[in-house]
């Protein structure tokens, strides 16, 4: 009798998570300044779509790390196949700090896809209009 597996887990490649450890390796130990700590994980966020570290960011947010530590750690959740931490997004969009807010902004908008882009303009839009400041640049409402 041959039994056919339905549901396949999928495993994050070694490769993705050993690109991941590296780059938050090289940022502690080299002294990467912050600026190019949030380009580096603006770029790779996208790229690696590590689901696998969702829960370690989830528990630098919460914790009492440093804002810079956080702002971090909710970039690298900003990735279109993500969007089970969308709720944590938007809740950081509308009742954090400024640079908490402005890093939920950019991960939302890292999230965006064909299928979810009306979605999370909503969501960007409504935490513009609660905190009462100008929309990011860049950020448009789809055609």
């Amino acid at each position: 009798m041959n039994i056919i597996n339905l549901h396949k887990s999928r495993k994050l490649p070694k490769i993705s998570k050993s690109l991941y450890d590296r780059m938050e390796h090289s940022l502690k130990s080299a002294g990467a300044d912050f600026e190019q700590s949030v380009r580096i994980a603006k770029v790779i966020a996208p790229i690696l779509q590590d689901k696998s570290s969702n829960e370690r960011h989830l528990q630098i947010i919460a914790s009492d790390a440093p804002v810079k530590e956080k702002v971090i750690a909710i970039i690298m959740l900003g990735f279109p196949k993500n969007r089970e931490v969308l709720p944590v997004l938007r809740d950081l969009l509308h009742n954090e700090t400024e640079s908490l807010r402005m890093a939920a902004t950019i991960a939302i908008a890292q999230m965006v896809d064909d299928k979810n882009k009306d979605l999370l303009f909503d969501i960007l839009m409504e935490g513009v209009k609660k905190s009462k400041a100008k929309a990011p640049v860049g950020i448009h409402k789809p055609l």
